[in-house]
């Protein structure tokens, strides 16, 4: 059986090397990166080990890009895309992030259906974290979104709400990956959603996120559980790190999925205390009263940005889902 490669044959070497530099710090991947400067040699290892996936730009000639015959092209243009089409063959405009070239080499995989093209992924400090507070109105959202900003200064970062009214800390991409699509992948069995989802998120910084769900419905259809083993196949199949959750929308099993969580945070208010020892007393009602006692309540009225960074300081190493 062919080895999965990629093969960049690129006319401007710096990019060439830089894309692939690029490409090699990409945990998910599992293959083999080939840069060909020399068309010659490109043509004599097509006929000798076959190329998957070959990253061309509009710079090398087409006839050469037709002898090297790879499973895929990634053609990269600077002037016209119409130049170069065919069945496998998608075109990206060259100048853009590099993620863009990313998320078609993770499509093409998808498409592709072949396991070995991803890398296993090793189960270190990876994490499904929680934003849960029976008080509403108080942040919780940009607590959430701030605590994935730190995250993403340590490891790969997933952040998503099932709240349908949830307002991003961003302008949401209009036709960005929302939390709807999330459930409709998960739910086809040959989809690996945590692939998906890396390749499809929107990036805010260095961190990744989802847009809300289109209506509250779609959420309701999931129990606890179910998100549960959805973040978990984000985190195995996408090499994330952390999943940071707003799970307010989650209508069944919220305290089991709560109770499954690597971490918990609970931002509140100085006025809250009512609120707080109703929900307290629905956990140990309930059986979750060990939950109420590893909940971390962070006071909204206070410096609370440099308790996240305190609180994963301190038990950094807590909390393994």
């Amino acid at each position: 059986m062919r080895s999965k490669n990629i093969v960049i044959c690129d006319s401007e070497a710096v990019y060439a090397n830089r894309l692939a530099q690029w490409l090699l710090e990409k945990k998910e991947m599992n293959f083999q990166i080939h840069i060909m400067h020399d068309s010659h040699l490109a043509e004599k290892f097509s006929k000798e080990q076959g190329i998957h996936i070959l990253i061309v730009d509009d710079g090398i000639e087409k006839e050469i890009r037709e002898r090297l015959a790879p499973d895929h092209m990634i053609f990269l243009y600077r002037y016209s895309a119409s130049e170069e089409k065919g069945k496998n063959v998608r075109q990206i405009f060259k100048y853009q992030s590099a993620d863009s070239i990313f998320k078609e080499i993770l499509d093409i995989c998808m498409q592709d259906e072949d396991p070995s093209c991803f890398r296993p992924v090793k189960k270190g400090n990876r994490q499904i974290v929680a934003v849960y507070s029976p008080i509403n109105r108080i942040g919780k959202t940009t607590f959430a979104w701030e605590m994935a900003r730190v995250c993403a200064k340590r490891g790969k970062t997933l952040y998503f709400s099932t709240d349908a009214y949830t307002v991003l800390e961003v302008q949401p991409e209009e036709e960005g990956f929302s939390v709807s699509d999330l459930l409709y992948f998960a739910g086809q069995e040959s989809c690996r959603i945590g692939i998906k989802v890396s390749a499809a998120a929107p990036n805010d910084g260095r961190m990744q996120y989802l847009n809300p769900p289109v209506s509250r419905e779609d959420v309701c259809q999931a129990g606890g559980k179910e998100w549960y083993q959805i973040a978990l196949r984000i985190l195995d199949e996408g090499a994330y790190e952390y999943v940071i959750v707003e799970p307010e929308g989650i209508c069944q099993e919220l305290f089991w999925f709560l109770d499954k969580c690597g971490k918990v945070f609970a931002p509140f208010t100085a006025d809250s205390d009512l609120k707080i020892k109703r929900f307290l007393r629905d956990l140990q009602r309930t059986g979750y009263a060990n939950l109420g006692e590893r909940i971390c309540w962070i006071d909204m009225g206070k410096d609370w940005r440099r308790e996240i960074l305190e609180t994963f300081e301190r038990g950094g190493e807590d909390g393994e889902t």
